[in-house]
């Protein structure tokens, strides 16, 4: 019950926040079919029709665990590169546009300073994404497989074409 009851109600948040994120960028049309998860329900008035895209989603990953759970450890394992990876994604175009997009403020860095720690951190987060694609343990078998870079990968080219 200790672990169980704020399990839960994380949970019941977490599934109103991601539907919610998804109506929102379904709105600014960021999504596919941003028609149909982008609207607001007239009769319920909420974004149910995201409700129940994020609803189908989710029963799919569930699903996966229930078929194998060397893919369902990959998909969770891929959360830590991924979200590494989106700091980096932040970072770099901050970098390359020589922080022109960004009003300097009472916190602003000098550039000699800024341009090493950025640097610092991108070189940080590639060693981390590669360290942590390797496989778990050797030899390899496809169960002790790391899958982490096949998903990132796949994914990167799936949202690449979308």
């Amino acid at each position: 019950m200790v672990i169980f009851c704020p399990t839960t109600c994380t949970c019941i948040g977490t599934y109103i926040t991601s539907r919610r994120m998804l109506w929102a960028l379904a709105r600014d049309d960021a999504t596919p079919f941003s028609k149909f998860t982008g609207c607001v329900s007239p009769t319920h008035k909420n974004p149910f029709n995201a409700t129940l895209a994020c609803g189908v989603v989710c029963t799919m990953l569930g699903c996966i665990y229930v078929g194998s759970s060397t893919a369902f450890n990959a998909f969770v394992g891929s959360f830590v590169v991924l979200s590494t990876l989106s700091y980096l994604a932040a970072i770099l175009p901050h970098m390359f546009s020589r922080r022109a997009c960004v009003v300097p403020r009472p916190f602003w860095m000098l550039t000699l300073i800024a341009y090493t720690i950025l640097g610092i951190s991108c070189a940080y987060i590639v060693t981390f994404v590669v360290i942590y694609c390797f496989p778990y343990s050797l030899p390899v078998t496809k169960q002790s497989m790391n899958y982490s870079c096949l998903i990132t990968g796949g994914l990167t080219i799936f949202v690449g074409i979308l």
